[in-house]
């Protein structure tokens, strides 16, 4: 018997550590990929749009990239309860924490790598 075909084992047709139907852990598994393709979708969006918004940071520029990376981190937040990323409540609020961390990252990378002007005008 193969390996990866052993009873209790993490890829065996039972399951993860035979505690749930296969078909279950692989619905997981797509929620959980869906998850992060979506948050690594929307990080990009953001740190697209900081070079759009950058060369206006003094009109609108600034405005707009705040508001815009707000959104994201409140849909990066919604998004693992949106799709039931974790097996239970807690690993779905880790999820989302960790989401909205890393959009944090992202949304201050954008901040400096694109440039924006902070202080336009002193008077």
């Amino acid at each position: 018997m193969p390996n990866d075909q052993r009873p209790g084992n993490a890829f065996s047709a039972t399951g993860q550590h035979g505690l749930l139907p296969r078909a279950q852990s692989i619905r997981t598994m797509k929620r959980r990929t869906l998850a992060f393709v979506g948050g690594a979708t929307l990080c990009a969006a953001l740190f697209v749009f900081a070079f759009v918004a950058a060369p206006k940071s003094c009109q609108w520029g600034n405005a707009a990239y705040s508001k815009v990376g707000i959104g994201c981190l409140i849909a990066l937040f919604a998004m693992p309860f949106a799709l039931r990323a974790g097996r239970s409540v807690f690993g779905t609020m880790g999820f989302a924490i960790g989401f909205v961390a890393f959009g944090c990252g992202v949304w201050l990378a954008g901040l400096f790598a694109a440039n924006f002007r902070i202080i336009c005008a002193l008077f």
